[in-house]
Order: structure tokens, then C-alpha cells, then sequence
């Protein structure tokens, strides 16, 4: 029997590995199997390990594993131990019967920074870029980047991303209770990239604002471009947090094979044109690139209730109809399809969570 989860993450490489944290600090590594009979096991375990009691786990997330090495995972876990200041990321190699601890990267705050220390560290994202060559942790005062890559040992390595270039002063200095609210990593797109450019992160701040950051590689070396910035056309109102960035899918082709076989095997493909983001006053902007420039093209109201635009929320696109918004709203307890090609009441259907 499980016991109550911290934390649950799905790998960036296969959409049916998972791992999860348990409250306690059990980490199981599991596959997503399906059942086409009664009472045939959906999951099946594949590597389960303890951390030490004193370990504060917050976020994991699978990393690119060594191609040389089939059967490993590679899994990142953000976390603290009790009385310390500081963050850290634990990385680990498991396997059937092999867990090996590979670095620990420490994560150094200011200490000295208000908001720090009145609300504590508190993180909205800890995942991969599209590419999966870059971590990207945020939060409460906090924007940190990591290059995944291999050491000569074969072990997957976390190195800082272009220290010069210091995101987490640029963006969050301009406020100062500044915390990234939202985060969103899309691809390039493969008819306009330039060489050597391998992501697009969209990120949104609590006051307001939305910032854009292209990831480059020169020289084996992956960097932040100079072309990265605040979104100048933004129209979402200053001083109200955004609350989701969502990717828009592209629609999937017709496939002779099942629709399950489309959710469950296919890995979606995002729009690297195109993007939702929704503030804390349930505004809704449609953003696009057009002309190598991102541009604002519609916007509408969500509808979701107050306590859930206060407390947050959760957000997709759907990956069958790009078209349709998912939407998980906590404060009324249940799931919304949001149709943006009939923005009004009509184009939107509800269903509880119990």
C-alpha cells in the first residue's frame, strides 16, 4: 500500500516511466503497463531506494540517460537536509538492483533577501527543457539553469548555464518580492532555427510580467542568447501574477493505429509558434510568433473560480484537440474543457473530481 506521495514526476525520454517520493522519503521507479485483462497489474515496479530521514525532498525529475548504458535511469532530486540553507540536487543512477549516487550540486540563496526570509524557498518548477539538455529550477526568489551533460566517466553531470550571464539578477532584480510563478520550455522551430539554437523558455514573474530565454550551443558549451528578454508586448496587467504558460500541441495526423496508441505512445508535438499564458485574474492571452517576433493575438477571460485564480491551478492543452483548454480548477472541485474557438459558455463542459 502506498503511503502518502511528496512528489511524482514522468521521464522526459519515455512517457510511461514514472517515479515518485513517499512521505517516507521511499523512492520507487515504476512503469505505466496498462491492462487489457481483470485484475492484471497496470504498473510494474522497477527500483525503489531510502532517503536518510534528515532529507527534505521537494521536486524530482528524470534526466537524459547515458545511451551506452541501456536499462539505467537517471533521476535528479531536489531537496535540502533539516537546519541547512541551502538546496541541493542529488543525481542518481538506478538500475535493477543498482543505485549509485552520481554528484550532488549545492544550490546556494541569498540569505540575506526579504522575501526568502519571511516565505521560504518555495519551487514552481524543476524540469527539463524540450531538448533535455537544460534544468530549470524556479521558484521564490530563484531562477537557476543547469547544462546536462556526461563526464568522461560516463556519469551524467549538472554544470551552472553561462554564469555571465546572470538570469536570476536580470529578471526577478526588477521586483523586489519577484518570484517566477510559471514556466514553459518550448522547442525551436526547425524551419527559422538558427545553428546552434536549442530551446525556447517562456517564463512568467509574480508581478505581471513575461520574459523569453533562447538557449544556444557554441562549442560544446550551452549558453543564454543575447536576444533573450521581457515579452515588451505582453498585455496582461502589471502587479497580477501569471499563473500558467501553457504549450499549444500541434493536431496529430491521422494514424491507423488506436487512439490509445496516440495517447498513450506518441509523444505530442508542441507548436514552437504559439503559446497560452493566464494570469491571477483569469486572463487569457493567445501569443504568437509571427515574423520572428512574438505577438499578442487574442485574449479572453477563463472560466475559473475565484479561489482557484487566487491558489493556483492547473492547465493543458489537449493533445488530440489543440483547440480545447483542460483545465483543473481546486476551488470548485473539478475538470473543465475549455473550447478557444467558442470563448464563451457555450464552448465549455465540466465534470467533478469525485
Amino acid at each position: 500500500e502506498l503511503e502518502k506521495l511528496r512528489c511524482i514526476c514522468q521521464s522526459h525520454e519515455n512517457s510511461q516511466m514514472f517515479a515518485h517520493c513517499e512521505r517516507s522519503n521511499t523512492i520507487m521507479l515504476w512503469r505505466w503497463m496498462g491492462a487489457t485483462k481483470p485484475n492484471q497489474p497496470v504498473v510494474a515496479a522497477i527500483a525503489s531506494f531510502k532517503l536518510p530521514a534528515y532529507w527534505q525532498v521537494y521536486q524530482m525529475c528524470f534526466l537524459p540517460a547515458n545511451p551506452a548504458r541501456p536499462g539505467e535511469h537517471v533521476l535528479a532530486i531536489l531537496g535540502r537536509m533539516h537546519d541547512c540553507n541551502w538546496l541541493a540536487i542529488s543525481v542518481y543512477t538506478v538500475s535493477r538492483g543498482r543505485i549509485a549516487l552520481n554528484t550532488i550540486k549545492n544550490v546556494y540563496l541569498n540569505l540575506l533577501d526579504e522575501a526568502l526570509q519571511n516565505e521560504g524557498a518555495s519551487i514552481s518548477h524543476f524540469k527539463l527543457s524540450h531538448s533535455g539538455r537544460t534544468l530549470i529550477l524556479a521558484g521564490n526568489r530563484l531562477l537557476r539553469l543547469y547544462s546536462v551533460g556526461l563526464a568522461a566517466t560516463g556519469m551524467v553531470e549538472l554544470d551552472d548555464l553561462d554564469p555571465q550571464q546572470d538570469c536570476e539578477a536580470h529578471i526577478l532584480g526588477r521586483d523586489p518580492h519577484g518570484t517566477v510563478t510559471a514556466v514553459c520550455a518550448l522547442p525551436m522551430d526547425p524551419d527559422s532555427r538558427s545553428p546552434g539554437f536549442l530551446d525556447w523558455i517562456w517564463l512568467g514573474v509574480s508581478s505581471g510580467d513575461m520574459f523569453g530565454i533562447l538557449l544556444e550551443e557554441s562549442n560544446g558549451t550551452i549558453s543564454v542568447a543575447t536576444s533573450s528578454g521581457r515579452f515588451r508586448r505582453n498585455t496582461h496587467s502589471q502587479g497580477v501574477p501569471i499563473q500558467a504558460i501553457v504549450a499549444v500541441h500541434e493536431p496529430l495526423e491521422g494514424d491507423p493505429r488506436s487512439l490509445h496508441h496516440s495517447l498513450t505512445m506518441r509523444k505530442p508535438m508542441m507548436n514552437p509558434n504559439a503559446v497560452l499564458s493566464i494570469s491571477a485574474d483569469g486572463k487569457l492571452l493567445h501569443s504568437e510568433r509571427r515574423s520572428h517576433q512574438w505577438q499578442p493575438v487574442a485574449e479572453w477571460q477563463v472560466p475559473l473560480s475565484l479561489e482557484a485564480l487566487r491558489c493556483g491551478f492547473a492547465a493543458r492543452c489537449s493533445a488530440l484537440i489543440p483547440q480545447v483548454l483542460l483545465l483543473a480548477d481546486e476551488g470548485r472541485q473539478c475538470l473543465i474543457a475549455y473550447d478557444q474557438r467558442q470563448p464563451v459558455n457555450s464552448g465549455m463542459s465540466m465534470c467533478s473530481f469525485v
